[in-house]
């Protein structure tokens, strides 16, 4: 929406150094965000990052399209809020463009850059309104990676933007006119009164008070994401194995975890014998594994697909050692196939040990910090070249005394 504008505006004021320069900014806006847009657009293929175009497909979340559904005794409280709120939004902006443009008034007639940007945000505010109905469909599906918004209704902040905007022209021609021309002013003012208290008694019967006495939001406990999950994970995550942190493939060992954050692991190790310790922690590019400060292998855990008594199917871990039988809850199982569960295992040797897992950033993710430094950088300099040479030509100015 903010692209749209940029270039409509350029274009109806012919100002292409303009149009230029905000490009220049949005390149620079971007550079600055590179830290964070770079790894996620380039970085997709580590996650599940399909799955949330599969669960929510973008063209399935047009607004008014159940609204029938809604009157037949079936409703959806949300997706009805969200069908409300878009015609609110959409007449709200109906009447401010008449106020202002139909009775043509004479503030805006003497402020024509004030018009112009009145009607560039009617377009953009009224085309957002057009892209989130089911009739956007043939244009829609030609713009690419539309969908990465997830739900056309997003689009809302857009267009609830432009209605504060209108608002506040409203109150400017009302401001500007309440002396000369009372019936402008009075029409424009209680446009503007009617969006801003419209809007705050909508939210507050449509969402403060049906949502207040709702129940607290809990988090889980152990929040599992299956888009977040890296793509060569075993992908049943409700079928996962239940198993303790940090585990010895054999048992024959003591440990101690010290450290758990998202980040570090630090588990002190000690062993008699050979052998594996495996780590609850999916195999994400980027973590390093140090045995005793030294850089160790990561091994892919391994898992069983298993069928128990009732044929109820389930997920264990590999412990693949000498004399290890498959089974659950002591009991024997009928194997069914051999999976990659996509967590870490490490080897060890006997001997006490110091075992950190470490989440350290990818090549592109130390790359785009750069990017992001450089442009922050950049933005400094260009922040402080006006001031600095303001300060040279009233030097060069400055006769001396």
């Amino acid at each position: 929406g903010f692209g749209m504008y940029v270039v409509m505006k350029g274009v109806m004021e012919r100002e292409w150094r303009g149009v230029v320069k905000v490009g220049a900014g949005l390149v620079m806006g971007l550079g600055i965000a590179g830290a964070y847009i770079i790894p996620a657009a380039l970085e997709q293929n580590m996650i599940n990052s399909d799955n949330i175009a599969q669960t929510y497909p973008y063209h399935d979340s047009y607004t008014l399209v159940r609204w029938g559904v809604y009157n037949s005794g079936q409703p959806d409280y949300f997706l009805s809020l969200i069908d409300r709120t878009w015609i609110l939004t959409a007449l709200s902006i109906i009447i401010a463009a008449v106020a202002l443009l139909v009775f043509k008034t004479q503030a805006l007639n003497r402020a024509p850059r004030l018009k112009q940007r009145v009607i560039l945000w009617l377009i953009v505010g009224c085309f957002m309104c057009f892209m989130m109905t089911s009739l956007s469909y043939p244009l829609g599906r030609l713009i690419p990676k539309i969908d990465i918004g997830v739900f056309t209704w997003r689009m809302l902040s857009v267009t609830t933007l432009v209605l504060a905007l209108l608002a506040g022209a409203c109150a400017h021609v009302a401001f500007q006119t309440r002396k000369r021309l009372r019936h402008e002013a009075v029409l424009a003012a209680s446009v503007a009164v009617w969006i801003v208290i419209g809007s705050a008694w909508f939210s507050l019967e449509e969402v403060v008070k049906p949502y207040s006495n709702g129940d607290a939001f809990v988090p889980e406990p152990e929040h599992m994401n299956y888009a977040l999950m890296p793509r060569a994970a075993y992908g049943d995550i409700f079928h996962l194995p239940k198993v303790d942190p940090v585990v010895l493939a054999q048992g024959k060992g003591s440990i101690v975890v010290e450290r758990w954050s998202p980040q570090h692991r630090l588990a002190r190790v000690a062993l008699s014998r050979p052998d594996r310790l495996l780590f609850r922690t999916f195999d994400f590019p980027g973590w390093t594994v140090t045995v005793d400060g030294r850089p160790a292998n990561i091994i892919p855990g391994q898992g069983l697909r298993v069928q128990v008594e009732g044929d109820e199917e389930s997920v264990i871990r590999k412990l693949d050692y000498p004399g290890w039988v498959p089974s659950m809850d002591g009991k024997p199982v009928n194997v069914l196939g051999e999976i990659v569960l996509g967590d870490i295992t490490v080897e060890l040797e006997p001997g006490a040990h110091e075992v950190r897992l470490d989440y350290l950033p990818t090549p592109i993710r130390r790359k785009s910090g750069i990017i992001t430094m450089v442009s922050f950088g950049l933005l400094f300099v260009l922040t402080l070249a006006p001031i600095a040479l303001q300060r040279r030509k009233r030097g060069v100015l400055t006769p001396p005394s």
